[in-house]
């Protein structure tokens, strides 16, 4: 995976086009941007950002008011994401009935990897988030395609296929928070 292609061709596109499609069924939209960086890294800020991903049971949609994606030329292939602001997220269930959850975070921020031309890995932080229903103090998630050879610290060599998911959460009842 040739990484300068790679920045170019995010940088080139990001430049000319509010929406992109960044995979087979997700577009990624936006009303402004502000690139930097180049020709030695990509600095994009994203106003107004949307996903939307075609799902077997209807559209599911990520909207987050500011969305920032920093990717570097030199290392590993990794990129890091921050947003802030409202986000947004909607989906339909399996028996197509929308659902929908908004929240403002204190902090989100994600960083992927990756290498032989497939995602090894995928991390996400969440700090302060309130609903209606819940309020998340400090949540993370995390996606390996190889979780053995990553906490080893080696190359992943071969491909097994298979993909670990770890999370945890630390989480409040809605109720709780205004009774302290």
């Amino acid at each position: 995976m040739n990484k300068r292609l790679i920045r170019s061709t995010l940088f080139a596109s990001l430049a000319v086009a509010f929406a992109l499609a960044i995979a087979p069924g997700v577009t990624l939209h936006f009303s402004s941007r502000a690139l930097a960086g180049f020709p030695f890294r990509v600095d994009a800020v994203l106003e107004n950002m949307r996903i939307d991903v075609a799902t077997p049971h209807g559209p599911a949609t990520w909207k987050a008011e500011h969305f920032a994606l920093h990717m570097l030329d030199y290392g590993r292939l990794q990129f890091v994401f921050e947003a802030a602001g409202k986000q947004t997220i909607s989906w339909h269930d399996e028996k197509g009935a929308a659902h929908g959850l908004s929240f403002t975070p204190a902090l989100l921020r994600a960083s992927a990897n990756a290498g032989g031309g497939t995602l090894s890995r995928f991390d996400i932080e969440l700090y302060g988030a309130a609903t209606q229903a819940v309020a998340v103090t400090h949540s993370e998630l995390h996606i390996r395609h190889d979780p053995d050879a990553d906490r080893q610290q080696r190359p992943r060599s071969g491909g097994s296929g298979r993909h670990q998911v770890e999370g945890h959460a630390h989480r409040r009842r809605r109720r709780d928070l205004c009774t302290q």
